[in-house]
């Protein structure tokens, strides 16, 4: 079944409980798509039961209908959100993965703190965030990629500059302005296709 990630708020404490329930569930997050119905754009994951459970405080239920009306946010690659003041870490829970596809990488990992969620717990998250004027440690700017790009980050897999989109027919989108008081943003058809 579908379902949506609930809105972040101005609660950090909400945004890092958000992202952090949601890397429980990394691998069920089907993408970020701008569902004009609702005037939001957020993570639509495709939920088992067993997942359902870690995360079923956070998301609600979602009409497939809607998300084949919807666009697909994607991210083109320009390192833009990785450049500078990325902002970018992982939760620790995320850490054997990681390290198990990037053993070599991971080594890298000095910089940690711990932040307070919604529910009152404290994770741990590693600062990614480390490199020159807070440049992402894992993108190299010469090649302008992600060297993780397989094992991102949930922060990284869902606030990217979310400029661009799809639909299901290929057509091409660019975001238009920035959201107005209601948190609604535009889109207008890029022409071409994918």
């Amino acid at each position: 079944m579908l379902y949506i990630a609930k809105r972040p708020t101005d609660s950090k404490l909400w945004n890092y409980y958000l992202l952090y329930k949601l890397s429980l569930v990394k691998q069920s997050i089907l993408g970020v798509f701008y569902i004009e119905k609702l005037g939001y754009y957020g993570p639509v994951l495709d939920l088992d039961e067993k997942d359902l459970e870690k995360v079923s405080d956070i998301v609600l239920p979602l009409d497939e209908d809607i998300v084949l009306e919807s666009l697909l946010v994607t991210c083109r690659r320009c390192g833009w959100c990785c450049e500078a003041n990325s902002g970018s870490f992982l939760f620790n829970s995320e850490l054997t993965y990681l390290r198990s596809r990037y053993p070599r990488l991971s080594e890298r990992l000095r910089r940690y703190s711990w932040v307070r969620l919604y529910d009152g717990s404290r994770v741990k998250i590693w600062h990614l965030d480390t490199g020159p004027h807070g440049r992402c440690m894992f993108y190299n700017p010469l090649e302008r990629r992600c060297l993780i790009h397989e094992a991102k980050p949930v922060v990284c897999i869902l606030t990217y500059c979310a400029r661009f989109a799809i639909d299901r027919h290929g057509n091409r989108y660019v975001r238009v302005g920035t959201a107005d008081e209601r948190g609604r943003v535009r889109f207008r058809r890029a022409g071409g296709s994918t």
